[in-house]
């Protein structure tokens, strides 16, 4: 990204669709890109180079896609953000 995004949709997407995500910590991406749980985080080129070194293993990517997409189903389903824009409005409009 061109700047700091308070969330990414690049990173929910791909997530959605368990494909590893590596990426920087900032805005909101450290809240659903979790350090070698559901994705790497790299805070300079040297580990951006391992992150990409280590993104080679089979394993680890299977780890990481599974939790990614399990991380999305359950934090981003279509309920749990509708409540959210609910209760949003509730509160702005004092309905």
């Amino acid at each position: 990204s061109q700047w700091h995004e308070p969330l990414s949709r690049v990173c929910i997407e791909s997530m959605s669709l368990g494909t590893p995500v590596i990426s920087t910590p900032t805005g909101g991406s450290p809240e659903i890109v979790k350090d070698r749980e559901t994705g790497l985080i790299f805070e300079n080129v040297e580990e951006l180079s391992s992150c990409l070194a280590e993104i080679q293993s089979q394993d680890l990517r299977d780890k990481l896609s599974r939790n990614s997409e399990q991380e999305i189903v359950h934090n981003f389903n279509e309920k749990k953000i509708k409540n959210v824009w609910i209760k949003l409005y509730q509160e702005k409009c004092s309905i």
